[in-house]
């Protein structure tokens, strides 16, 4: 696996950092009882796993029928971080923010 390039981190990414785990933050749940009870990260560097006790950030509920989630996580192997940028829809169907754009919902 190529090792992905070290960036500075965005003033955007410092304040996710400084935010709770969203472990913390979940479960987030729709009126219908289905939503978020916990999110796992897919690490750039190593291309393990990032539980949502290692995630930083902030979910939100912008509407009654969709959970955002913009958050930061963190390897504990090879410390490289991560963004973490999903829309999970009331109909459990979720878009993520890439390189180009948002992708989904799938």
């Amino acid at each position: 696996m190529t090792k992905p390039k070290i960036l500075a981190l965005s003033q955007r990414d410092q304040y996710l950092l400084s935010m709770p785990t969203l472990d913390s933050q979940l479960p987030a749940l729709f009126e219908n009882g289905e939503g978020v009870e916990h999110v796992t990260a897919y690490c750039p560097g190593c291309g393990g796993h990032v539980h949502s006790a290692r995630i930083r950030g902030v979910v939100v509920r912008p509407l009654r029928s969709l959970i955002v989630i913009e958050a930061l996580a963190a390897c504990p192997v090879c410390k490289a971080a991560s963004r973490v940028d999903y829309r999970i829809h009331e109909a459990c169907s979720v878009s993520n923010l890439t390189r180009n754009g948002w992708v989904g919902p799938f």
